[in-house]
């Protein structure tokens, strides 16, 4: 009841926009994973990209993501701090998924690098970064 009264009060005050807001962050449900792995779909599709040639990986409980950050936190190369800093502003405050779009791999090993990296809001589906940018 309390949260109608506020939601009510916020629409009469600034209109639709608060209530859709206020719904979206806090009542929806996780996206589930189909509908995250569309979007991420969608952000490679943009990218000079070749699809065929990728695996796709669902950082589950994003547990490779939360190993690299400290990685590259406590790194002692300036490129792997800065992209720390970057990484860590992009998902402050967020849940969050991680998805890894990783070069297939040859003769059972993955190719080292041209992995890209798809992160999106759990709720809203919002692009939190894609990395790197090309």
């Amino acid at each position: 009841m309390q949260k109608m009264i506020v939601c009510l009060l916020l629409t009469f005050m600034t209109g639709l926009t608060a209530i859709e807001e206020i719904y979206t962050a806090v009542d929806r449900p996780p996206l589930t994973r189909k509908r995250l792995l569309r979007i991420a779909e969608k952000q490679i599709a943009k990218l000079p990209i070749d699809r065929s040639e990728l695996e796709v990986i669902v950082d589950e409980g994003n547990k490779d993501w939360h190993y690299l950050m400290p990685v590259l936190r406590d790194s002692p190369f300036d490129e792997s701090r800065k992209r720390y800093e970057v990484f860590s502003k992009a998902v402050e405050g967020k849940e969050f998924q991680v998805i890894y779009f990783h070069p297939k791999r040859i003769e059972g090993r993955r190719p080292f690098g041209d992995t890209t990296t798809v992160v999106l809001d759990i709720k809203t589906g919002d692009v939190l970064l894609v990395y790197p940018k090309r």
